[in-house]
């Protein structure tokens, strides 16, 4: 799991950065 950035705030944002990054 990725710790919540602060410019980022929820978590969903970060999860939709993992599966772009995936891809």
């Amino acid at each position: 799991m990725v710790p919540t950035d602060p410019g980022l705030g929820s978590p969903a944002m970060s999860d939709r950065l993992i599966v772009k990054g995936a891809r």
